[in-house]
């Protein structure tokens, strides 16, 4: 089985660029430009940009919420989530 993924799957790497701002102690933002590699050979890299919010609810759970959007057409045209941390 690991034999198939390694060779049936070509890498695909990520990378990132993050800017935030805290603005209560509770309340932070940020805005993100990101880059997935190609997922086959002869594509392009998909790049996009998201922002978003993570509000702190106490000392072990935070909520965060992302809405994004592809700059181009490798990537997705809008895209968002929602998270749940806990902090054991």
């Amino acid at each position: 089985m690991v034999h198939w993924l390694l060779t049936a799957a070509p890498l695909q790497g990520a990378g990132s660029i993050m800017l935030s701002q805290t603005l209560t102690d509770f309340l932070s933002l940020f805005v993100e430009y990101l880059v997935v590699g190609p997922r086959t050979k002869g594509t392009h890299a998909a790049h996009s940009i998201d922002f978003g919010g993570a509000y702190l609810l106490n000392n072990r759970i935070q909520l965060d919420a992302r809405l994004g959007f592809g700059i181009n057409n490798q990537a997705d045209n809008f895209f968002f989530g929602t998270g749940i941390s806990f902090l054991f």
